[in-house]
């Protein structure tokens, strides 16, 4: 028993040093969190047009306009970032110049958001959990699509479509499988504010 005991104070005092690594399980705060370290990062609709050489501060944010379509551009790497905070162009990321109706058909764009992940190719695994909520007057909704990218193809397939609003109660829900999908290593999201869009918060969890 005591063996026990001291293998789970040692598992938590692990989790407690490391930053950003959460213990998933069913134990979860009133908000619907897990417990355990998270990264928080908020999509926020302004009502303008920031300029190019606004670079939006820390990596907690991303600014975009409230009507029209942003696109996310979300690739692989080793660790959590958010390279590009300023949306309010349309992308978040860079999608190059070769455009077929308005998405990245070359290998040249560059994402504005990476994720941890193993393995490459067919065997990528996304190491993280993302929960999400959406905030906002009680009438705001927005259109989410999510698509990942086939390199056989070089197409981009879209494999989920959602209308997110605010609910009562505003908690968080677990939407990882909706935003990004193993065996690919570049995804785009895409928001469609439909009315009076304010927020949408994620909060990141990565993998232990």
């Amino acid at each position: 028993m005591k063996k026990v005991f001291a293998i789970v104070l040692v598992a938590a005092l692990m989790a407690a040093l490391i930053p950003g690594v959460a213990l998933a399980g069913p134990d979860t705060k009133g908000n619907g969190l897990p417990k355990g370290d998270c990264y928080n990062l908020n999509i926020i609709g302004v009502n303008q047009k920031f300029d190019e050489s606004w670079t939006g501060g820390e990596g907690k944010r991303i600014f975009v306009q409230r009507t029209g379509i942003t696109r996310f551009l979300v690739g692989a790497s080793d660790h959590y970032e958010v390279l590009d905070k300023n949306g309010t162009d349309g992308w978040v990321g860079d999608p190059g110049t070769g455009l077929n109706s308005g998405k990245p058909i070359a290998s040249g764009y560059e994402p504005g958001i990476v994720f941890p992940t193993s393995g490459t190719g067919n065997t990528t695994t996304w190491n993280v959990e993302i929960y999400v909520r959406y905030l906002g007057p009680k009438d705001s909704l927005s259109n989410w699509r999510s698509y990942y990218y086939d390199t056989i193809g070089n197409v981009w397939v879209k494999w989920y479509e959602g209308t997110w609003s605010k609910e009562t109660p505003t908690k968080f829900g677990l939407k990882t499988g909706d935003l990004l999908k193993d065996g690919y290593e570049n995804m785009m999201w895409e928001l469609e504010p439909v009315n009076k869009f304010r927020i949408i918060q994620m909060r990141i969890f990565l993998a232990g």
